[in-house]
């Protein structure tokens, strides 16, 4: 509400102030967001380059231009090394139940279907955002490694119980066995 009063103040002041008001604004997007808030800060530049060029058939700054340009390929920039550095995180996850899943056997299936829990419920949202289409993707690979892993798990909860029926098929057959 405050930007919105402060555009609607500034909009009638002259074409350069206002300008400058926006050039402020873009430049001040990157401080004023947290990890959080990247999609919204991206709606509120798109939203800042629309008044621009409503502005721009009016008067033509180059140094105003060059700085607002500027403003919108930092925020960018840091958008996406974000946007990659959250990527990255993901992809690590997916490779750690991956390696859970072709290296976990015997009793180590149980720290590796706990440790998997706790990737599915809490790392892999606190690994961050990603652009939507980037999100649908790494969705659908975690589904299908989660998927790996629990087929996997079947299994070797089923070697297990097979194993344990031969013990104890085999201590029925010496108990029945004079001494």
């Amino acid at each position: 509400q405050e930007q919105w009063f402060d555009e609607q103040r500034m909009r009638g002041a002259p074409i350069h102030e206002y300008r400058e008001y926006l050039c402020t604004r873009a430049e001040q997007l990157l401080d004023e967001i947290d990890d959080t808030m990247w999609a919204a800060s991206g709606e509120r530049l798109k939203q800042l380059a629309q008044l621009w060029k409503k502005t721009a058939r009016h008067e033509e700054d180059t140094a105003l231009s060059a700085r607002f340009s500027a403003a919108e390929r930092a925020f960018e920039a840091h958008r996406d090394a974000w946007y990659d550095a959250n990527h990255a995180r993901k992809e690590k996850l997916l490779h750690h139940i991956e390696t859970l899943t072709d290296t976990a056997s015997g009793l180590a299936w149980e720290a590796a279907r706990r440790e998997v829990a706790d990737i599915e419920g809490h790392d892999w949202h606190e690994a961050g955002q990603l652009p939507h289409d980037q999100h649908e993707i790494m969705e659908r690979e975690l589904r299908r490694v989660l998927a790996a892993f629990h087929v996997r798990q079947g299994e070797a909860e089923h070697e297990a119980l097979t194993q344990k029926e031969k013990i104890v098929a085999r201590i029925q057959a010496l108990s029945r066995r004079p001494l």
